[in-house]
């Protein structure tokens, strides 16, 4: 909220200066807008005017330069974000991969055991022989 405030105070301050500078250089000047074939468009106007039209259009300018270079930096971010999401999904699915392998080899070596046992004629082994063997 403080912040608001000090931008809406920055722009009545401005606005204050701009009025006043207008006051101080009333003295106008011929403006010539188009010379074509020998004549001229013109208008006489305070120079002020001139000084304050400037800096409008070197606002709006700059506006448009910041605003675009933001713009080619948000797409670049957007790019970057979508990319680490599919990183993530294929990281996610490689390690669900490796899960079901190692649950695949551990019911592989149970199997395998319990193949052995039955050759050899000997009771199965329990479930507590097999404790989570890591792969």
């Amino acid at each position: 909220m403080g912040k608001v405030i000090l931008v809406v105070l920055l722009v009545v301050l401005l606005a204050g200066y701009a009025a006043m500078f207008i006051t101080w250089n009333m003295a106008e000047i011929d403006v010539v807008g188009l010379v074509y074939g020998g004549t001229g468009q013109g208008v006489r106007m305070p120079i002020g005017f001139l000084a304050l039209g400037g800096v409008v259009i070197g606002v709006l300018v700059m506006g448009f330069a910041a605003w675009s270079a933001w713009a080619g930096e948000a797409g670049k971010a957007r790019g970057a974000s979508a990319q680490l999401g599919a990183a993530k999904q294929k990281l996610d699915e490689r390690t669900q991969m490796v899960r079901d392998l190692r649950d695949e080899v551990a019911d592989l070596k149970k199997e395998l055991a319990v193949d052995e046992a039955a050759s050899k004629g000997a009771v199965s082994p329990s479930e507590s022989d097999f404790g989570d063997e890591s792969v």
